[in-house]
């Protein structure tokens, strides 16, 4: 095979049998066993890689290439052999030889279109119908048969005819981006090419060049060069999907330039790290309608590297950098940053201290928040940091998946204050620096007790200590189900709400929906627990009693 195919993704077909293996007992080091990544391309499996390396490796006879996997567990060895480099991986282990015969190259773009969505002219053609579910197939004696579709039927046939099909769907099809002339009649607005043979960025925006009204691409999993820019446009393309693509901070002005018009790009899993103002240029010109950024799974670990970069993008409403290696979160250098963001997910970063949660409060326009599987509140239920983090940040209407109505919105201020109540009267007797310690860990601590008031702090000569260590037992009841508790007669009634949810298994979302009250049914009586900041014993309860929970 000639250095024309150095550069180029290749589809690999799995090893040999056994004995054919045994065969070529001088062959450099491969990698026979199956790995997850494995695919199937016309019943063959195998795996996807880009050539590196064409030519001889002594002492085996014969012509073999040199493959960096993009499943880097694929591979035996970083394109050395007998002490020879012979290509280089981005990663230490990803490479393997391989004979030119189990590599496949792939089709041009408008092949694999026309394989799996266009008629073949031989045997079926779509016929004017007013209902337009009918065509003409040839029968066993090669006659054309009207036939009248229904369903899904009627669906498949209007898929394939390419100048009707709104999306269209080549993943796995083995797309090679080469060259292609042939012409193509069709109006789809998208296409989904991830995880073929895509070799370059240039290439990829030039097949989807071909469909020019083209609104969605995906090109995932498509380990692409960068070094060249695209010259071709994509006017109307709104929304872009690079996860898993080789794509650096350094290239997103080339896809600013080619996509002027993009509102959502995708890139995750590139292993993007912190940015260098100096190697990315300037976004807020690259991407003048950007509104959605997906940046999970990543590896930036500096929230004040990104506040320069992205933050002058003006219109951008959603950040997403869950999975990412951020820590701290620190408050915006400039006020006019992030003009519009108003949705922030940060699931599965290592954040471990509030203060990064109060800094959240700069962001002046956030009001949807995807905050979990962190550190930070891994010590709290699932209730109580949901309460914090409503409390803290006062703008927040949407959190970890679910709507904040106004009750509930009160009830987190509320148990806020009661929960730090402790540490707040502590703080105000000690010399300035406790109180200067807290009003920065607590921001908004006196702007609650302006909205509702001081909380009330026991004193310990209020209640005797045998009072506080008393346990009742009471009867828990939620729909068909029953429990006899025994609870602390000092347990306030928002840490009862809270234990009633997870005893039986009350969503979350529903917390503030919860609903208990003493009853009993032979005097027709009902008591409303409904205050959170009382404790069980200021309703006087009686050993036995029954608590009836319900959900609004």
């Amino acid at each position: 095979m000639s250095e024309l195919a150095l550069g180029r993704r290749v589809f690999v077909a799995d090893q040999p049998s056994s004995a054919a293996a045994q065969s070529s007992a001088s062959a450099p080091a491969q990698a026979p066993v199956p790995v997850p990544s494995i695919i199937s391309s016309g019943g063959v499996s195998g795996a996807l890689g880009t050539v590196r390396f064409v030519g001889l490796v002594p002492p085996s006879e014969g012509e073999w290439f040199g493959i960096e996997w993009d499943d880097p567990s694929r591979g035996k060895h970083d394109g050395s052999h007998g002490g020879h480099t012979y290509f280089h991986c981005r990663h230490p282990m990803a490479g393997s030889f391989v004979r030119p015969k189990r590599v496949n190259f792939g089709v041009p773009f408008t092949s694999a279109l026309r394989e799996k969505y266009a008629v073949p002219d031989a045997s079926a053609a779509v016929v004017s119908d007013p209902t337009g579910r009918v065509v003409l197939l040839k029968d066993d004696k090669d006659s054309l048969v009207k036939v009248q579709l229904v369903g899904l039927d009627a669906v498949e046939a209007r898929q394939r005819q390419l100048h009707l099909l709104p999306r269209a769907s080549l993943r796995d099809c083995l797309v090679n981006g080469q060259p292609d002339t042939d012409p193509i009649d069709t109006k789809s607005l998208e296409l989904d090419l991830s995880r073929n043979l895509l070799s370059s960025w240039v290439s990829a925006a030039e097949v989807a060049s071909r469909l020019p009204r083209l609104t969605f691409l995906d090109l995932s999993d498509n380990l692409l060069s960068w070094d060249t820019l695209a010259t071709v446009k994509l006017p109307l393309l709104q929304s872009l999907f690079l996860n898993n693509s080789g794509l650096a901070w350094a290239h997103f002005s080339s896809v600013g330039v080619a996509a002027p018009n993009l509102l959502e790009l995708h890139a995750r899993s590139n292993h993007l790290s912190s940015p260098a103002v100096s190697e990315v240029q300037d976004l807020a010109v690259a991407f003048p309608h950007l509104e959605h950024l997906d940046l999970d799974a990543n590896e930036i670990s500096s929230w004040d590297s990104i506040q320069p970069v992205l933050g002058h993008i003006s219109n951008l409403k959603r950040l997403i950098l869950s999975r990412n290696k951020l820590v701290d979160i620190s408050p915006l250098q400039d006020t006019s940053l992030f003009p519009s963001l108003s949705a922030l997910s940060l699931l599965g970063c290592p954040i471990d201290k509030w203060s990064s949660v109060n800094a959240l409060g700069s962001l002046q326009k956030l009001s949807e928040l995807r905050f979990s599987d962190v550190p930070l509140v891994k010590d709290f239920s699932v209730v109580d940091a949901r309460l914090i983090l409503i409390a803290k940040l006062r703008g927040l209407t949407f959190c970890n998946g679910s709507d904040i109505t106004p009750r509930e919105r009160d009830d987190a201020e509320r148990f806020y204050l009661a929960r730090f109540a402790s540490d707040w009267v502590v703080a105000g007797r000690e010399p300035g620096d406790a109180r200067v310690a807290f009003d920065r860990e607590h921001p908004r601590f006196n702007a609650l007790i302006a909205i509702h008031g001081a909380p009330s702090v026991p004193s310990a000569s209020a209640t005797s200590s045998a009072l506080k260590h008393t346990l009742i037992e009471l009867n828990l009841t939620h729909g068909s189900r029953s429990q006899l508790k025994k609870l602390p007669r000092n347990l306030s009634i928002a840490k009862l709400r809270m234990m009633v949810a997870k005893l039986f298994a009350i969503p979350s979302s529903s917390a503030s929906a919860i609903r208990i009250a003493s009853v009993d049914p032979t005097r027709h009586i009902s008591i409303p627990l409904d205050d959170d900041f009382r404790e069980l014993d200021f309703y006087s309860l009686e050993p036995g009693s029954t608590l009836l929970v319900t959900v609004d």
